[in-house]
């Protein structure tokens, strides 16, 4: 049998002519293989260590919060706004739907220390907890910049919030953004105009 392997001769051909030898057979088989191992490689991206494991982004109105925080905390009490805003604009809706569903179904959190299966249970509604202490971010930063109207309408946003709860900054206990609202809005009514 004359076999002539050559790149441009047609498959087909090749295989007729070796169809009844078990030579045949063999060299086939082996040319199959080697053909579908050579094709997959060249599919396949070389192999590359695996990438290292890092940790979950927080979702966009923890990372504005924690941002408010921190600038209020700083003393940066625009950037306070700033972010507090974002959060605000982005995630007030949802937080009046979370709001109110939880007032419909006459649901109560706990504030102040409580068990990890209760804090798991409050992280669940973390959308309205974070809106709710934006606006009163927003309030004490406002009312640090001498923007008395402006931190007085924070302060009356946050205290629709009263299911709202929050640990920051110090994430020990849970506490309620709408009472501290109150209480902020009442020294600010005390307080002499400038």
């Amino acid at each position: 049998m004359n076999l002539q392997w050559q790149e441009n001769r047609p498959k087909k051909r090749i295989l007729n002519q070796m169809k009844n030898s078990t030579l045949g057979v063999i060299t086939v088989a082996l040319w199959t293989t080697c053909s579908w191992n050579t094709a997959s490689a060249q599919n396949e991206p070389p192999a590359s260590p695996p990438l290292p494991a890092t940790p979950a982004e927080k979702p966009l109105h923890e990372q504005t919060t924690a941002e408010a925080w921190a600038a209020y905390q700083a003393g940066e009490n625009q950037k306070a706004t700033t972010n507090a805003d974002q959060c605000i604009a982005r995630f007030g809706e949802a937080a009046n739907r979370s709001q109110a569903a939880l007032e419909e179904e006459n649901v109560t959190l706990p504030k102040g220390k409580v068990s990890e299966a209760e804090a798991n249970r409050i992280r669940q509604y973390q959308i309205l907890h974070d809106v709710a202490a934006c606006f009163l971010i927003k309030g004490w930063a406002e009312e640090r910049l001498g923007r008395r109207e402006e931190a007085r309408k924070a302060y009356t946003e946050a205290r629709k919030y009263t299911l709202a709860r929050s640990s920051m900054p110090s994430g020990e206990s849970f506490w309620s953004p709408a009472e501290k609202a109150s209480e902020s809005a009442a020294k600010l009514e005390k307080a002499p105009s400038q």
